[in-house]
């Protein structure tokens, strides 16, 4: 359940590009507060609670230069921190999930039972490859009950975890999988850390196995590591983006050793040009087909792509090992991932590209498996299906641009 708090101080509208705002605050109380204590605490150490939905004692608070916050933080045994801005991480400009080998393993597990929790722009919740696999979820940009996704991000997201097997559109990699769908981000993929961490406590107290987080932040925060362990310490696996600063180290909160940070491969299985590095295991991230807005479908890159790729796998691991564990489904993703770069784990790739063949054979090793010898690319359609129902598709695919070591540039 999430709190409710009724206040007379209006949250700034969660729309646009959001910058850092130091005047608000994130206050983490760890328990749920009355509304007498918040207004105690309002005129005591001059500050303001907004109307934000406060969960698990994260809650919002607006400063000024008359605040007081460092005692406030010693009388209630409370973090307070600037709350902030975290953005989705892709590139607008797909073949993954036959990467990944998703399709070989369907008629052993396609994720059946697992929910997962997309926190993210939210989810299209009207897609027809995706509403059959959509479960209750939250809205903490607009405080309410509704987290339907007005950018895209999320939704494309989404479909490459669970968009249906329907006969059309296209297949995501755990299309049994539940979806939870969090939204935390606005419609220009902008949000706060306050909301991700109430996310999180929320998939957490709701039934979430796995966590996906393509979004970031290069800014350590008390509340997200808070928030992350909170979840970890119930058995949930967190899959989360490097990040697209070309070559920097996997951003928050991938960062986090709890956490799987996911960076970015392409068509050749190099890393791809945008992607940060440092991840503990890698997928497929550029030109990614996947579901839209509007019922529509769309090429996205990012190692916002990427990370689904890997919470499907996870998905598909668990609902086919119910008694594995987090970490064991880890440890299996692990010695089961295909070796890129130096040889064993290295600071690129990490254990390297997710292989769900040969993660289902390590858990039945007397089931003989055939994995294909040479990756292959299945481009997807855009031709209509001819069954009765129809997904209009107005998109434009443009061809990525790659530079001499045939990696692809974003666009």
């Amino acid at each position: 359940p999430v709190e409710e708090i009724k206040n007379d101080t209006t949250p700034p509208a969660k729309q646009g590009v959001i910058e850092k705002d130091t005047s608000r605050q994130v206050l983490n109380v760890g328990k749920t507060l009355t509304k007498t204590q918040i207004t105690d605490i309002e005129e005591e150490y001059s500050v303001k609670f907004t109307s934000d939905t406060p969960k698990n004692g994260v809650y919002v608070i607006t400063t000024t230069d008359e605040s007081n916050t460092s005692t406030l933080t010693q009388d209630l045994n409370a973090t307070v921190e600037t709350d902030i801005p975290v953005r989705m991480s892709a590139d607008k400009v797909d073949w993954g999930i036959a990467r990944i080998g998703a399709d070989k393993v369907w008629d052993k597990s396609t994720g059946d039972g697992i929910k997962v929790a997309v926190i993210d722009t939210g989810v299209d919740l009207l897609h027809t490859d995706l509403s059959a696999n959509i479960t209750t979820g939250y809205d903490f940009v607009n405080n309410d009950n509704s987290p339907m996704d007005d950018n895209g991000h999320g939704t494309h997201v989404a479909g490459i975890i669970a968009s249906v097997q329907n006969g059309l559109g296209v297949i995501g990699g755990a299309n049994k999988a539940d979806i939870m769908p969090i939204k935390v981000l606005n419609n220009q993929g902008y949000g706060y850390i306050s909301d991700v961490a109430k996310g999180i406590y929320y998939a957490a107290d709701n039934g979430a196995r796995v966590i996906n987080l393509s979004l970031g932040t290069p800014t350590d925060s008390l509340t997200l590591k808070a928030a992350v362990d909170y979840a970890v310490k119930k058995g949930i696996f967190i899959v989360a983006a490097a990040g697209n600063d070309s070559g920097q180290q996997c951003s928050y909160p991938a960062a986090y050793a709890s956490v799987i940070c996911v960076v970015a491969t392409d068509s050749y299985n190099k890393l791809a040009s945008f992607s940060n590095v440092g991840g503990e295991l890698a997928a497929p991230g550029v030109y990614n087909y996947s579901t839209y807005v509007g019922n529509l479908y769309k090429y996205m890159s990012g190692t916002s792509m990427a990370t689904p790729h890997v919470a499907a796998s996870v998905a598909v691991v668990m609902s086919f090992c119910n008694d594995c564990s987090t970490t064991k489904v880890k440890d299996i993703l692990h010695t089961t991932a295909v070796d890129l770069g130096a040889v064993g784990q290295d600071s690129i790739f990490g254990y390297g590209l997710v292989d769900l063949v040969a993660a289902i054979a390590s858990i039945s090793p007397t089931t003989v498996v055939t994995e294909p010898t040479t990756p292959t690319t299945t481009e997807p359609t855009t031709t209509p299906s001819t069954t009765s129902m129809v997904v209009a598709q107005n998109i434009s695919i443009t061809e990525p641009v790659t530079n001499t070591a045939n990696r692809y540039l974003p666009t």
